[in-house]
């Protein structure tokens, strides 16, 4: 029964339809990035190889962190210098790049990069162990702020060995991935309103009497239309997760695609021991784990309405607050029409998005935001993970909805119940 319900899914016109929609959104969103952006990834590239090749000579002839640091930063301060006075530095040969123009582009990079690895980063780390160890040997602090300082000298007190490379490629990579988080809220609607098919056919098709007759019947069709949706859910997940990588690969390299994620200054304070590479699943993951709750809200709402329009309408609706509720939260930062470049924070919307990432699946469709920094919440006395909150919200709520959804799956209306009920009495028949 699992091969023709997924085979009946997979030639049913509205997956096609869905399908066709699905690739052209991906394929829009991706060639546009390219489109704009593949010129520069072209040129960052290229600098990439000088300014790594430059890090890694300064590498090789200093002993410590600090004065590889001072190495590079003398020979930025130096380039700088000589721009400074030279009135044509296109055309003035260069140490490290054609032209003097270069050098100052190559070393400016290696030192924005120095600075970053072998001083920020570790000053930062520092810094946050320290005041949090003063808190905890606070008598004076109460439980839950010396239970989230302890947390954050274990998460913070580890050392990460970041490789001494340019990280420039990764600003574009950061923009192809925020790009993709509408996409993914399309894409649950679009597998939400596929499982709304599934579960309501027997009744468009007036089959309902077919589904009625066995109680293992029905349990056997409700597990194949679930367990197909899911296969397709696991697909798209693990093709998109396949196209994601080979995207960072293509625009930041292998190299960089491995290194921890802190090497990247949006992640600075991020908790997790991963690389990029590891980044990238984990997200698609979470969008996973949301794919799956739409299937179980499909599957939980339709023996409730028993129509596949009123059950595409309600639960679209839901899953329609929901993301709205989401999105106008994350734009927390409010830009200026007249000046399009700076912006404030709205702290209520602000207050308003650190509260729903704590409960809300929704918030999986840009999962980034768990990863950026210390991400914890009180719940009593104790700091409690947004993110691992979140995702056990997702599971119960999925356990919950597709236990019930199973339970009432196929049953028959309550007048028809009664009905018969009565027939069996009066030895008739429905």
């Amino acid at each position: 029964m699992f091969k023709y319900e997924l085979k009946r899914l997979l030639k049913s016109r509205l997956f096609l339809i869905l399908i066709l929609i699905t690739v052209a959104y991906r394929g829009f969103i991706t060639v546009n990035f390219f489109k704009n952006y593949n010129e520069s990834i072209v040129y960052d590239k290229e600098t990439a190889v000088q300014i790594n090749a430059f890090l890694k000579d300064a590498e090789s002839k200093q002993s410590d962190r600090e004065s590889l640091r001072m190495a590079v930063k003398n020979a930025y301060l130096e380039v700088q210098e000589k721009a400074a006075t030279d009135s044509d530095i296109r055309n003035t040969p260069g140490s490290y790049g054609k032209n003097l123009l270069e050098d100052w582009t190559i070393v400016e990079a290696a030192n924005e990069r120095a600075e970053y690895i072998l001083k920020t980063y570790p000053e930062q780390m520092r810094k946050n162990v320290s005041q949090a160890a003063l808190t905890v040997n606070d008598s004076s602090q109460d439980a839950y702020t010396v239970r989230k300082n302890q947390k954050i000298i274990d998460k913070y007190n580890v050392k990460k060995d970041f490789s001494l490379i340019d990280t420039s490629a990764a600003d574009n990579w950061l923009v192809l991935t925020k790009s993709f988080d509408y996409f993914y809220v399309f894409l649950t609607f679009a597998l939400f309103f596929l499982a709304s098919e599934a579960f309501c056919s027997e009744r468009t098709r007036s089959l309902e009497g077919l589904v009625f007759t066995s109680k293992k019947g029905r349990a056997k069709l409700f597990s194949s239309r679930f367990i197909s949706l899911t296969v397709i859910a696991v697909f798209l997940t693990v093709i998109f997760t396949a196209a994601d990588t080979v995207s960072a690969l293509y625009i930041m390299g292998y190299r960089l695609v491995v290194e921890p994620i802190q090497i990247l200054p949006d992640f600075i304070g991020c908790m997790a021991n991963i690389n990029i590479l590891t980044f990238i699943i984990l997200c698609n993951l979470l969008r996973f784990a949301l794919l799956l709750l739409a299937i179980s809200l499909a599957a939980v709402i339709s023996p409730l309405l028993r129509n596949i329009f009123a059950v595409s309408l309600s639960g679209g609706l839901m899953l329609f607050t929901a993301f709205a509720l989401n999105i106008y939260a994350k734009n927390y930062i409010v830009f200026d029409a007249s000046n399009p470049f700076t912006g404030k924070i709205d702290m209520a919307r602000y207050k308003l998005y650190e509260r729903i990432r704590i409960f809300l699946p929704t918030c999986f469709s840009s999962p980034a935001a768990y990863f950026e920094k210390f991400d914890y919440f009180r719940l009593a006395d104790f700091p409690v993970s947004r993110i691992a909150f979140c995702l056990s919200v997702t599971v119960g709520l999925f356990a919950v909805f597709t236990l019930f959804g199973f339970l009432r799956f196929g049953r028959p209306y309550r007048f028809l119940q009664k009905k018969m009920i009565r027939g069996k009495r009066n030895g008739t028949e429905i």
